[in-house]
């Protein structure tokens, strides 16, 4: 696994805060990406100095008020579906760079394209995007699958509906439609099987490309749910050598997982800031999700007309103490990792009012309350 480090550039001192987080990301973006794609980008940096070319870091502090920075966070979020996510690096690349900002670019993303004419090319995209960056970016999930339920939505597979003869006469073009399928149903199989109609994705099993045959295979046994020794029996049926390729896409997916942690753990500050520190998400910033202690979550909608009347979340606010910070951010990281969350402490600690607060600023009145005593016992909680 090679890892990309971000170098250190040349900047002002007095450049600090939003602006210092930002421009160096920005720099190595644009060293690594000086084609076409980032031509958007580079004219809006431009702009902002009476039109002359130059680098984010060159930029006088003064201009960057906050409608330049919701312009700026708009321009990235273009760059997320400007070219296909797996036969270009960009998209994942912004999404490494600007990682503690990354659910809010990706909301913004896919808030544009819906809103204009949303293309099949555009759709295929979006799931591209989301194949490779699950892996890395697990808390997303919900976003995902929030975006195929909207409508609902075609699946990524939606070519194969409307143009059956693609199987044979565009290849490569099934071919990433199915790896993207492959890589979504691998990433949760339970929350994608029951989403679609998966009949169009059996006629790809005789698809004459060996790989998206392989794609298939994979596919229809997580789907029908078949045990091992059926898969290989497949994969055999159809002549696909599963193990190399096997390895390949488990191995793809792996090393991108370890990556993303490895740069949590190394560098902090491309996630959440550490104790003490300023959070590196700045809740102005954020247009789609909520700031939770500098966590970017995505806000939980179906609220009831009850809860919105009797609700005091806002009439009485959690004092934001350094440890009820801590706690809160705590919680937010757990829920973004998909963990199981358990709080403990004296009566009287703040547990229940710190998980109330939490909901509170979820926006939801989904919350069990159990007392637990001697009474109890497991056959109740079920």
């Amino acid at each position: 696994v090679r890892l990309c480090v971000m170098e250190e550039v040349d900047r002002p001192a007095e450049v600090t805060g939003w602006s210092a987080r930002f421009i160096q990301p920005l720099e190595v973006l644009l060293h690594n990406f000086p084609d076409g794609e980032t031509a958007e980008l580079r004219g809006f940096i431009s702009s902002l100095v009476d039109g002359a070319a130059c680098s984010p870091a060159a930029v006088p502090v003064s201009v960057w008020t906050p409608a330049v920075k919701d312009l700026l966070l708009t321009h990235l979020s273009h760059l997320l579906l400007s070219v296909h996510p797996i036969k270009h690096r960009l998209p994942t690349r912004v999404a490494e760079l600007f990682r503690s900002i990354f659910p809010e670019l990706l909301c913004r993303a896919l808030h544009t394209a819906s809103a204009n004419a949303f293309t099949l090319q555009q759709h295929e995209y979006c799931g591209a995007l989301f194949y490779k960056l699950l892996p890395g970016h697990p808390h997303i999930l919900s976003t995902v699958l929030g975006y195929y339920r909207e409508g609902p939505r075609a699946p990524p597979f939606e070519r194969l509906i409307i143009e059956p003869d693609a199987i044979q006469s565009r290849p490569d073009e099934v071919r990433r439609l199915l790896e993207t399928t492959h890589g979504l149903l691998s990433h949760d199989r339970n929350a994608f099987r029951d989403l679609w109609d998966w009949c169009p994705v059996f006629a790809a099993l005789d698809s004459p490309d060996a790989d998206t045959r392989w794609y298939t295979v994979q596919c229809v046994s997580a789907v029908l749910g078949m045990s091992d020794r059926r898969t290989r029996e497949l994969h055999t049926r159809y002549g696909t050598d599963s193990c190399a390729l096997r390895t390949t896409a488990r191995g793809s997916a792996e090393a991108y997982r370890a990556v993303q942690e490895a740069i949590a753990v190394v560098m902090p500050e491309a996630g959440a800031a550490l104790e003490g520190e300023e959070p590196t998400v700045d809740g102005a910033d954020l247009r789609h999700l909520i700031d939770v202690a500098g966590i970017p979550l995505a806000p939980i909608h179906n609220i009831s007309p009850s809860y919105l009347a009797t609700s005091d979340q806002t009439s009485q606010p959690l004092v934001l103490v350094p440890s009820a910070r801590h706690n809160l951010r705590a919680l937010a990281l757990a829920l973004v990792s998909q963990r199981p969350i358990l709080l403990s402490g004296a009566v009287g600690s703040g547990k229940t009012t710190t998980v109330e607060h939490f909901c509170g600023v979820q926006r939801t009145d989904k919350i069990l309350k159990l007392q637990m005593g001697d009474q109890v016992d497991g056959k109740a909680l079920l």
